[in-house]
């Protein structure tokens, strides 16, 4: 995907995300980079399923979970007859042949979707919209707030970058509001395993370093995001 990877290159910068730091130690008169890369996941597959899961669900159709069929995730995203791109690349901290990845891109419709495989298993999967407004950003929160039930949030509000973060066991749900101006927002939405979400910065620590960043770096004014309504079933 020109974009994702891209995709996750973009997740990775809105959620404080920036790739691991290169080492390079002589070897034979040349440097070599030696890049820190992601151990395997720990989530355990659910036995029963939790009606509570935390998902990714931004289309109709059930939600998108660590383990779900990736084959199944990945069709509701990719319309063969729509113009896309597809790629296989991977963010340098995941390593073959264990860890995988897909992605794909519609520039027509403005979004993106890949996945995180790890031994052909689905282990983290990102959506991306590009040009959404304040109103599909508080759907969004809303509707994740309504799956995962009483389970709340940590929120990070800044000027012109907001996260949600949802934590359960070893599985976490995250959504990033990127304000670009004139009420376009930028909207990422992750769900994965615990240890590869770090693997891809996708936390609550890396979020509040950079979100000071972000806000430095930008003098556009944004309108307050609505509260989120309390979940629960």
């Amino acid at each position: 995907m020109r974009r994702t990877f891209g995709l996750i290159g973009l997740a990775m910068i809105l959620a404080g995300c920036q790739a691991s730091e290169a080492v390079a130690p002589e070897s034979s008169g040349q440097a070599t980079q030696n890049i820190a890369t992601v151990g395997g996941p720990i989530s355990r597959r659910l036995e029963n399923r939790d009606p509570n899961e935390i998902g990714l669900k931004v289309r109709p159709g059930p939600a998108i979970t660590v383990y779900s069929s990736a084959d199944d995730a990945f069709r509701i995203f990719h319309d063969p007859k729509v113009v896309g791109f597809e790629s296989d690349d991977l963010p340098p901290t995941f390593q073959p042949p264990l860890y995988s990845a897909r992605t794909w891109e519609e520039d027509t419709l403005h979004m993106g979707f890949g996945e995180i495989l790890y031994n052909r298993e689905l282990v983290a999967a990102i959506y991306e919209e590009d040009k959404a407004n304040q109103q599909r950003l508080n759907e969004l929160v809303n509707d994740h707030q309504d799956q995962v039930g009483s389970l709340q949030p940590r929120t990070l509000t800044g000027k012109h970058v907001s996260y949600w973060f949802w934590d359960k066991d070893d599985r976490r749900l995250m959504i990033c509001g990127y304000f670009t101006g004139h009420d376009v927002v930028k909207i990422t939405v992750a769900v994965g395993d615990r240890r590869v979400m770090d693997g891809l910065d996708m936390s609550v620590e890396k979020a509040t370093k950079d979100e000071y960043q972000i806000d430095r770096s930008f003098t556009i004014q944004r309108p307050t995001p609505a509260p989120v309504a309390s979940g629960g079933n």
